[in-house]
């Protein structure tokens, strides 16, 4: 799985998620000046675990990664950082 990529649409929004690589959200424009590009977090293979990371959720999922470091949050002034479950 690693380096393959999974894509969301979500209306406005596509998620891009690339396995132990990267998370993105997303928007295509016509217009290049009109295309948006955030980055939710980059995967850090050191902090990569089975036992944190392989893991029943809630949801039925069971391969849980976080991404951080991402594209500064202007509203909170942090970098975006988000957990994935497939």
């Amino acid at each position: 799985m690693n380096g393959v990529c999974y894509y969301k649409n979500e209306g406005w929004w596509v998620f891009e998620l690339c396995i132990n690589q990267s998370l993105k959200q997303l928007h295509y424009s016509d217009k290049l000046q009109d295309q948006i590009e955030l980055n939710l977090g980059t995967f850090h293979s050191n902090e990569y675990s089975i036992q944190d990371n392989e893991r029943n959720t809630p949801d039925g999922n069971d391969f849980v990664q976080l991404y951080r470091d991402g594209t500064i949050c202007d509203i909170v002034n942090q970098s975006k950082s988000q957990t994935t479950a497939l």
